[in-house]
C-alpha cells in the first residue's frame, strides 16, 4: 500500500491535509484514513479560519469544522471548551 499524507509540524503548528494520495494502479478503492491528535489538559488550540471552506464536500466530518474554524479552545477534562 503507498497512501500518501502528508502532515507537517513547525515550532507551535500542525498542519493535517484534508486529503491523502495513492497511486491509481493500487486498485484501492473506498478508503478512510483516521488521524488522531492528543491534546493533553490544560493546552490550547487554535484551528485557523481556512479549516472551513464552502467548497468542501458535504460530508458529516467536514460539517463539523465550521463549529472549530477560527477559534481557540482549551482541553479540559470533558473535552475541549471553547475559550471566549
Amino acid at each position: 500500500m503507498n497512501i500518501r499524507y502528508e502532515p507537517r509540524l513547525t515550532d507551535s503548528s500542525l498542519q493535517l491535509p484534508l486529503l491523502y494520495r495513492f497511486p491509481e494502479d493500487d486498485l484501492l478503492r473506498a478508503q478512510e484514513l483516521a488521524v488522531y491528535v492528543e491534546i493533553p489538559e490544560g493546552r490550547k488550540i487554535t484551528f485557523d479560519e481556512k479549516l472551513f471552506h464552502e467548497n468542501l464536500p458535504n460530508h458529516r466530518n467536514y460539517r463539523y469544522f465550521k463549529r472549530y474554524a477560527g477559534k481557540t479552545w482549551m482541553m479540559t477534562e470533558q473535552g475541549l471548551t471553547e475559550l471566549k
